[in-house]
């Protein structure tokens, strides 16, 4: 097996002794162990593993895209990356299109026997759990500023316009807005209600130049509208 070696060292643990050094000794001895040829070393001295873009780490991708090794080692998964996210998509995007195994010697991470493989698809189902809970949180969190009245981004409603993180009425446009809820609560279609306001040219959507049931549906439908109706009640 022909592999690539790499090794990175960020500033700070050059300092505290953790070297280039202490990585090539300890991938050497299991290259050896494992009767696997180091073909080139690859390395990064005194850059942080928050960034992909790193010379010595593209220069390497580059080599492994034109198929020139077998296996990637490095002493340690954090040499290559300390984001989960990169590191899955390094190996989703870099290595294995290019039927290039990944070898972490600490770690014992090798997806070149079956073990290390179901490491990969744990890792990979990790990264989506996490990235459902970020997702989750950040709905849930503007579900609640959206029930607490606040502006959780995106596009104003018809009546209304941005300003810093807040939503100011247009007094006008709501007279409209109101208009048409009535229209509906005395039982006219969606459609009507869009005709109604064509013919009458008054005042326009936001978008485009004519009214659709589809918009008077969204408004209709818009609980902003009707948390102001409840204010304006108190």
């Amino acid at each position: 097996m022909k592999a690539a070696a790499y090794v990175r060292v960020s500033t700070e643990e050059q300092l505290k002794g953790f070297g280039l050094d202490v990585q090539r000794e300890r991938i050497d001895y299991y290259a050896k162990f494992r009767g696997i040829t180091i073909k080139k070393w690859y390395e990064d001295s005194g850059i942080s593993a928050k960034t992909t873009q790193r010379q010595g780490l593209q220069l390497m991708i580059s080599d492994i895209q034109k198929k020139k090794y077998d296996a990637l080692i490095v002493y340690k998964l954090d040499r290559l990356s300390r984001s989960l996210r990169d590191l899955l998509n390094l190996l989703e995007d870099s290595l294995n299109p290019f039927n290039c195994e990944f070898i972490s010697v600490t770690e014992q991470f090798d997806t070149s026997v079956p073990q290390g493989k179901l490491m990969i698809q744990l890792l990979g189902s990790f990264a989506e759990f996490e990235r459902n809970l970020i997702v989750e949180r950040t709905w849930n969190g503007k579900l609640i500023k959206a029930q607490q009245g606040g502006y959780t981004g995106g596009e104003p409603p018809y009546g209304f316009k941005a300003e810093g993180k807040k939503l100011v009425v247009d007094p006008q446009k709501l007279i409209l807005v109101n208009r048409i809820i009535k229209m509906r609560k005395g039982r006219l279609s969606y459609e009507q209600i869009a005709k109604s306001l064509n013919e009458e040219g008054i005042f326009r959507p936001k978008r485009g130049k004519q009214w659709y049931a589809k918009s008077i549906y969204n408004m209709v439908h818009n609980k902003k509208y009707y948390q102001l109706e409840m204010e304006a009640l108190r």
